[in-house]
C-alpha cells in the first residue's frame, strides 16, 4: 500500500504564495486537485459522418464554413486575426514589416548597370575616392587599418558566441 499524500494535497484551502484557493480532491480521479471554481469542458468528439473530423454542439472546431469537405481554419475570421495580432504583437509587427518591405522592394523597377549612381553618399566621397585611386600606397594602408582594427572585433564576438 502506498504512502498517504502529505497534508498539502489533501486539505481543502491550498495555499499558493499566500494566495488561499477552493480545491477539489476528487478520489476518483486518484487524488487530483482541481480549483473549485474551474469549468472543466468536455473534448470534442470525432464525427464519423464527416471522416473523422472533430465536431463540437454549435458548429465546426475550425470555426468557419465548410466549403467542399475543407472547414476553414479559426484564425482566418477577422475575430482570429485580431486575436492573433493581440496575442502575438512582435510576431504580427514583424510579418506586417516584412510584407511592406517586400512590396517595396519587388516594385521598385530596376536601376540600370550603365546609369551613373544617384546616392548621396557616392556624391559626398567623390574627391576622397579620386585621392585614393591616384595613390594605390594610400588604398593598401586603409585597406591594411580597416583588417586590423576589424579582425579583433570579429575574434571577440566569436568567442563570446562559442563561451554561452
Amino acid at each position: 500500500m502506498p504512502p498517504p499524500p502529505p497534508p498539502s494535497l489533501t486539505a481543502n484551502t491550498a495555499s499558493s504564495m499566500g494566495n488561499a484557493e477552493a480545491v477539489v480532491v476528487l478520489p476518483a480521479n486518484g487524488g487530483a486537485r482541481r480549483r473549485a471554481d474551474k469549468v472543466v469542458h468536455p473534448a470534442p468528439m470525432p464525427d464519423r459522418a464527416a471522416g473523422g473530423a472533430m465536431e463540437r454542439k454549435g458548429g465546426s472546431v475550425g470555426g468557419g464554413g465548410e466549403v467542399g469537405g475543407w472547414r476553414r481554419p479559426e484564425w482566418c475570421s477577422a475575430a482570429g486575426v485580431a486575436g492573433v495580432l493581440r496575442r502575438h504583437p512582435a510576431a504580427a509587427a514583424f510579418g506586417c514589416g516584412l510584407l511592406l518591405f517586400m512590396a517595396v522592394e519587388y516594385t521598385i523597377p530596376m536601376v540600370p548597370p550603365a546609369a551613373p549612381p544617384v546616392d548621396l553618399g557616392f556624391a559626398a566621397t567623390a574627391a576622397l575616392h579620386a585621392g585614393i585611386a591616384a595613390r594605390p600606397w594610400l588604398n593598401s594602408l586603409l585597406a591594411a587599418l580597416n583588417t586590423v582594427s576589424t579582425n579583433p572585433d570579429s575574434m571577440n564576438l566569436l568567442l563570446l558566441c562559442t563561451l554561452q
